[in-house]
């Protein structure tokens, strides 16, 4: 039997791997697990790094929520940044 290996890619997502079976847990339960895309990367290359002998991947969650989504507040940054650098057109656009 293997010795388990425990990882943390991602301030948000912590990886457990024994023998053939990979947990993958977001672990973010005060945000209610809501993701940014440097989560998605992170997911990614944990999916491109898994060893051949890898027969099963659990995803799991702490908290009350598996995940809340898109994380609301990364948006509002991004419309704050957009509407500071953007003619009035472009933004008039956006909202349609």
């Amino acid at each position: 039997m293997s010795t388990p290996q425990t990882s943390q890619p991602h301030p948000a997502i912590r990886v457990d791997h024994e023998g053939p079976v990979v947990r993958v847990t977001l672990c973010n339960p005060g945000q209610l697990n809501a993701q940014v895309p440097s989560m998605w990367l992170a997911l990614a290359e944990i999916a491109h790094s898994l060893a051949e002998e890898v027969r099963v991947v659990v995803l799991a969650a702490e908290g009350r929520s598996f995940s809340a989504g898109l994380n609301r507040g990364m948006l509002a940054r991004e419309v704050c940044r957009v509407s500071q650098t953007s003619s009035p057109q472009r933004l008039a656009a956006l909202r349609r």
